[in-house]
């Protein structure tokens, strides 16, 4: 929700939002989609944004955001996404010259948010214990010439890392000014927790 937060304020909009999800329930299986921006994390960003919300309101919305979000994800997992589903139908479209103008659309969206969460190791190293010696994780180019890549991980209970790519060729995007927003978007989502006595 923090990354949807940060591109909403850099962008001045939503865009359309790859999340790997790990479908490794299935043999050979890799990834499926995880559609990040829904109805739910949609309605927790603007209220963010909209001073006529208190801070009850906003984690209500954020819980919301991140319970929806949550169950796409456990969707992907057990092979109910519908990205490689799509995929496949396109591949077959083309190799049976069968015009499909939905299947052109869907192909031609551009991913203007890719993001991904590498695997935490465990059993590892206690990276709580040893702050010095935790894996900043891994980096990606942005798919799109007017987007992000963001890959981020949680290094242990201490920390977030996020590694956040684009091209210095685009007049839109500057990873810089994107890494304030999310250094901005967590404080002011940590901030919400506050009304219920805990404290980051």
């Amino acid at each position: 929700m923090a990354i949807q937060l940060a591109n909403y304020k850099d962008q001045g909009k939503f865009s359309l939002t790859y999340e790997s999800a790990s479908s490794r329930f299935y043999a050979n299986s890799r990834t499926e989609t995880l559609r990040t921006v829904s109805k739910d994390s949609c309605a927790f960003v603007k209220a963010m944004v909209d001073d006529s919300f208190n801070d009850h309101e906003r984690l209500s919305l954020l819980r919301k955001a991140c319970e929806s979000h949550g169950y796409r994800n456990r969707e992907c997992m057990i092979g109910k996404g519908i990205d490689r589903h799509l995929f496949a139908l396109y591949v077959l479209s083309r190799g049976t010259n069968t015009n499909s103008p939905f299947l052109d659309h869907y192909i031609s969206q551009q991913w203007l948010l890719s993001t991904s969460q590498p695997p935490t190791l465990t059993n590892q190293i206690d990276e709580d214990a040893n702050k010095d010696h935790s894996w900043l994780g891994a980096c990606f180019a942005a798919v799109a010439k007017d987007g992000y890549g963001i890959c981020y991980r949680f290094a242990g209970n201490h920390s977030i890392c996020a590694h956040i790519t684009s091209y210095k060729s685009s007049d839109r995007t500057d990873s810089h000014r994107f890494q304030k927003y999310l250094i901005e978007a967590f404080h002011s989502m940590a901030k919400l927790f506050e009304i219920e006595g805990v404290t980051f």
